[in-house]
């Protein structure tokens, strides 16, 4: 073991699984079925030697597609200009750099074409063998991964003691990667970061992660990052540090990756308040709900007036993401805003509320729904004026398996029920939901299965129009018409019984509630303008 080894942070190789950027097992069931078009790989690679040194070309290329895909999208770990820089200039990598570097390789790899699956084969199996070799054969990485990072011996959700000056400097050992000691310590702040936005964002489990257990910088701004500056990022703010270190304005010297840090936090507690709310009885169920509601709405109104101007949704601003380069954490931001918001408002014990409470969910539910589906509409049309081809920058913007889960989550609810009046308009919004998960399917197993449960649903509607009184899994009701099932089911429940009690939006069994096109018709007339608080859909 090379001096320097024993710091570099282990979780930072095993973040994620399908649901997050893949993880390596299924990458490399991926590259078994590339087909006849893949290429082989000549030179032979192996743990104990650099990548880079090997093939030049390749490494580059692979690392520039993490980049692009994942670190500016989700996981920021790295300063990219520095880190490449090591890449290049230091042939000697420890066996734990090495590690890191395969595993950022076979995640690059999901983004390459077949010209590249050789060499991506041989690095996901090294990258599989080392993580085994390393932290365990463990099925979930992620899991292994949030438990190290907070761990009493890395704690890496809090913020490094100051040194008593008087007491002379510790020993270090060299810093991994080539980073200085502030870029360490970022580094080691973003590692926490990517566990918590793994943890937050892994759809349909509990978070392991609380909240107010982290004393943390938020991630700094990327300038910070590669000058290697002390970071100036206010703190987390956890309800019980000093508040004065938590200001937060559009100026604050932090990431976009922060920004998703925030909001991840508030759906994390979504996600949590609605697996525990069927436990609820009938007679708080009301009272818990509606002050949850309004806390919800408040925080992500505060998150939303802090949020700089060149990340607030329009379409000048999309388009502006697409030319300077961030526009996969641009849209993937908004895509949790609205994924949060339809999960907010169509989750609740319907039975329980007053009719116009629950009418209101439904209203706001259809909102977000159709937000999300229109941003998928900007994104098609930015993509097409852009002067690169349209499906590289559908790859570029579409490349994260969130923005997959929201556009599910929105062609559920759209597609649900209406009016009579509003069908094709629903139609056609399905199908530009259809397009994006067509782009993401090309990456990402969930987004497969989301696309072909997607496109039963358009089979059904079609069905209701051409056959109205013979279809299945739908029905024509004079004026309205209405699915019977939901694409997506609650988790927790796949294996049970659907509990229709504690969905808005399919409230009845076999039936259809009349409150729910009561809102729609409500709406109509109101003109289905954006809820109170909302990023803006232009």
């Amino acid at each position: 073991m090379r001096k320097g080894e024993a710091n570099l942070p282990k979780s930072a190789i095993a973040r994620n699984s399908d649901r997050g950027h893949g993880n390596l097992s299924w990458m490399a069931d991926q590259h078994k079925l590339t087909g006849p078009q893949r290429q082989s790989f000549g030179k032979t690679l192996s743990w104990d030697e650099d990548p880079y040194a090997v093939d030049r070309d390749t490494t580059t290329h692979l690392l520039d597609l993490f980049f692009v895909h994942v670190n500016d999208v989700t996981y920021g770990l790295y300063p990219r200009n520095a880190f490449m820089r090591w890449v290049v200039s230091t042939p000697e990598k420890c066996q734990l750099e090495r590690m890191v570097l395969y595993a950022m390789l076979a995640v690059g790899s999901i983004f390459a074409d077949d010209h590249y699956s050789g060499f991506a084969r041989q690095c996901i199996q090294i990258a599989k063998d080392a993580v085994s070799a390393k932290v365990g054969a463990f099925n979930i990485p992620s899991g292994s991964a949030i438990r190290a990072s907070t761990s009493s011996k890395l704690d890496l959700q809090r913020e490094e003691k100051l040194r008593d000056p008087d007491k002379p400097p510790p020993q270090h050992a060299e810093v991994p990667f080539g980073l200085d000691d502030e870029q360490f310590k970022e580094c080691k702040r973003r590692t926490f970061w990517s566990c918590f936005l793994v943890d937050r964002l892994e759809h349909g489990h509990s978070c392991a992660i609380a909240l107010q257990d982290i004393f943390l910088r938020l991630p700094s701004s990327d300038e910070v990052y590669e000058r290697g500056l002390p970071s100036d990022a206010p703190r987390f703010n956890n309800g019980i540090i000093d508040a004065s270190l938590t200001i937060l304005t559009p100026a604050s010297p932090i990431c976009m990756m922060a920004w998703t840090c925030l909001l991840a936090a508030i759906w994390g507690d979504v996600l949590t308040f609605r697996q525990r709310m069927q436990h609820r009885s009938d007679s708080t169920f009301a009272e818990a709900y509606e002050n949850f509601y309004m806390e919800t709405y408040n925080r992500l109104q505060g998150w939303t007036s802090h949020l700089p101007e060149y990340l607030q949704y329009n379409e000048y601003n999309l388009s502006r993401s697409m030319r300077e380069g961030y526009a996969g954490i641009f849209v993937s931001l908004h895509a949790l805003y609205h994924l949060l918001l339809m999960g907010l408002n169509r989750y609740a014990r319907h039975r329980s509320l007053d009719p116009e409470r629950t009418k209101r969910n439904i209203r706001a539910a259809h909102h977000h729904a159709h937000a999300m589906l229109g941003l998928g509409d900007a994104i098609r049309l930015a993509a097409r004026q852009s002067p690169s081809a349209e499906t590289s920058q559908l790859d570029l913007v579409l490349s994260t398996p969130l923005v997959g889960h929201a556009m599910l989550a929105a062609i559920d609810i759209a597609s649900a029920g209406d009016l009579d009046t509003n069908i094709r308009g629903t139609l056609y919004m399905v199908d530009t939901g259809l397009e994006c998960l067509r782009v993401l399917a090309k990456r990402w197993n969930s987004a497969r299965g989301q696309l072909n449960d997607c496109q039963k649903r358009v089979y059904s509607i079609r069905n209701v129009i051409e056959r109205p009184y013979k279809a299945r899994g739908g029905a024509w009701l004079g004026r309205q018409w209405g699915m019977l099932e939901p694409l997506e089911k609650e988790p927790g429940w796949e294996h049970e019984e659907y509990d229709w009690g504690h969905d808005c939006i399919y409230a009845d069994k076999g039936g259809y509630s009349s409150i729910y096109f009561q809102a729609l018709k409500e709406d109509g007339e109101q003109g289905r303008t954006p809820p109170s608080g909302s990023v803006r859909i232009v």
